[in-house]
């Protein structure tokens, strides 16, 4: 294996020029999918356009809730100063290939809010949802759903179980 940067994005949609980032998690992972270092962030954004069973499940897990009250706490500072940390958090491992459970949707979201990040990742992707549908595995559910830190370290633990399995020369 190759180092990795693992991305995952929570969104108010599916469509990044009509729907808006929401919240970031980005892990570095070694050759062996072991953690080097981790980062998220949850953005101040009042979303306009939202579909009813989106706006639903990011109440009940309590982002918009988060999003909210960074609206309401956050300076224009702390937002750039935030921004910029994820620049320089992605610029440390730049050159990996982005990874997740669907890195081109959250490439796609990242190319249009945080240009300045996606430009740090390889032009490769590593999907782990092709590596389960390879191996012909179903790919377990966070207990947290769609919370980006809790499903970006359960694709990395889903990743290392079946390359261990499957293909015994990660250790």
């Amino acid at each position: 294996m190759i180092p990795l940067l693992w991305v995952d994005v929570e969104t108010t949609g599916l469509d990044p020029r009509r729907h808006c980032l929401l919240e970031l998690a980005m892990v570095a992972t070694d050759a062996s999918l072991e953690v080097e270092a981790r980062v998220a962030a949850v953005f101040p954004v009042a979303p306009r356009v939202m579909p009813p069973e989106v706006r639903a499940m990011h109440e009940a897990n309590g982002l918009l809730a988060e999003c909210r009250e960074l609206r309401r706490t956050m300076t224009t500072i702390m937002a750039i100063e935030q921004i910029d940390y994820l620049n320089d958090f992605a610029e440390e491992f730049s050159g990996r290939p982005i990874a997740g459970s669907n890195p081109s949707f959250d490439r796609a979201f990242l190319r249009r809010y945080l240009p300045n990040v996606e430009r740090h990742f390889h032009y490769r992707s590593f999907d782990v949802n092709t590596l389960a549908y390879f191996f012909g595995v179903e790919k377990p559910r966070p207990a947290t759903a769609h919370r980006a830190m809790d499903d970006v370290m359960s694709d990395v633990e889903f990743a290392k179980s079946l390359l261990t399995k499957f293909w015994p020369v990660v250790k």
